[in-house]
């Protein structure tokens, strides 16, 4: 399927551009997911597990719950949110609320997935219980997910038609609505994992091998090295999607940029903020960076690109909500689009924070562990996240328990490259694990 302007409509029965006008009367004064879906839309940050949907997830569940928690701290008002429970349990949200003193979500705007959907069920059977509980938790036309089930039963819960959220973020249709200068180039092409695994041919070096659809890197290899290529191709062998090699671009600046589409067309497409990339040798996402302040030559540029013709052109053919765009700036400013993220990126909360003015220092995300008991954590860990105090070193976003496991994803704050690394060492000494944390402190 391949939507145009001219008959998205018809073709994926979106639910139309045009609302009611009890949708356009009152935004929320501060940048939130709010400000861009319609009044009692909920909302799930969720991804289908494994292959699900023409689209691979290889995130292990206690990250996937993590993920889904992240709107309580950026929805606004006008929502519901869906979580798992491991995130949404009564001293989870004690412990950020009264101990950190983070804003959340009300209670009764948060719908929560059943006990049993927990880290221990995966793949197709944790799927089928996910859809089974949106189809009872949402009504018609009310549902924003992130990764949209293809499935029958709920494509009318849907607001936006699921195979054009789909569509789009699949990097293999990039080229159907970003100008070709602006992408790099495509060397091959294959059907899917099983024929990539069966090349023996030899692949122009470096390299970027590319399943089509996915995100946080699962699906992303960078291959220096023909020893490189064979473990992506055992890497990727047996999966459906398609893969492509792609040109790899020598790049001093890899940043995420945030945008806004309004449901309501009177409003402009808007550039929210945008994030530093951290990625692993492999191309891996591992956390992004929000400068307090910033002066990068090539934003004007991408800005033009983005909102002159891109963005609009994807308005066109229905869609609407927050996003994010990955692209690299080469030496001589030349940019490349290369990743699309039609749904909230894992940067997004932070960037409100830091766009609302929230926070006023610099702040990298990660995704932490902490082992102990309860008042160890909140005695180690915890007494360095309470919001606005002097001794701060992290802001919460979501967090997990599961036993005397505690997981979370935050964002650590610093004024400076050295107060970076100075303040990823003092999280690693309370007894955090992050592999961002490690990655820094050792710089």
């Amino acid at each position: 399927m391949e939507p145009s302007p001219d008959n998205s409509k018809k073709q994926l029965g979106t639910a139309g551009l045009a609302q009611p006008a009890i949708w356009q009367e009152v935004y929320e004064p501060e940048t939130c997911l709010s400000q861009y879906y319609p009044r009692n839309t909920v909302f799930f940050y969720g991804f289908p597990a494994g292959e699900d949907s023409q689209f691979f997830n290889g995130v292990p569940p206690w990250i996937e719950e993590l993920v889904a928690a992240r709107p309580l701290v950026c929805a606004g008002g006008g929502m519901k949110v869906v979580t798992f429970h491991s995130t949404s349990g009564e001293r989870t949200l004690r412990l950020l609320e009264q101990v950190c003193g983070v804003d959340l979500l009300k209670p009764q705007n948060i719908l929560v997935l059943p006990k049993e959907i927990d880290k221990n069920l995966r793949g197709n059977v944790r799927n089928e219980m996910v859809k089974k509980s949106l189809e009872e938790m949402t009504g018609d036309k009310n549902l924003i997910m992130a990764q949209p089930f293809l499935t029958p039963s709920l494509s009318s819960h849907f607001q936006i038609a699921p195979e054009l959220t789909n569509w789009l973020n699949d990097k293999a249709t990039m080229s159907k609505y970003i100008p070709t200068e602006f992408l790099p180039r495509r060397h091959l092409s294959f059907k899917n994992g099983i024929e990539f695994a069966a090349f023996t041919g030899v692949l122009p070096l470096p390299c970027v091998v590319k399943l089509s659809s996915s995100s946080s890197g699962d699906g992303v290899r960078i291959c220096r090295t023909q020893e490189d290529v064979a473990q992506a191709q055992k890497t990727f062998g047996d999966l459906h999607g398609t893969v492509f090699i792609e040109e790899y671009i020598e790049a001093k600046h890899n940043f995420g940029i945030q945008f806004g589409i309004s449901h309501d067309t009177t409003r402009k497409i808007e550039i929210i903020g945008f994030n530093e990339q951290v990625i692993d040798k492999c191309g891996g996402f591992l956390g992004g960076i929000v400068r307090a302040t910033s002066n990068i030559p090539a934003m004007k540029a991408i800005h033009a690109a983005l909102l002159d013709k891109i963005l609009p052109a994807v308005r066109a053919l229905g869609w609407y909500g927050i996003g994010g765009i990955d692209v690299l700036v080469t030496q001589d400013d030349k940019i490349y689009f290369i990743d699309p993220n039609f749904r909230q990126t894992a940067i997004f909360a932070l960037v409100c924070k830091s766009r609302n003015q929230k926070m006023t220092k610099s702040i990298i995300s990660l995704t932490g562990s902490f082992t102990g008991t309860e008042e160890e954590f909140a005695k180690n860990v915890l007494v360095t996240a309470k919001e606005k105090t002097p001794d701060q070193l992290m802001t919460m976003v979501s967090l997990s328990q599961d036993g005397d496991r505690y997981s979370f994803n935050a964002g650590l704050l610093f004024d400076s490259e050295e107060s970076m690394k100075e303040n990823a060492k003092a999280l690693l000494k309370t007894g955090v694990t992050a592999a961002i944390l490690n990655k820094i402190a050792v710089a």
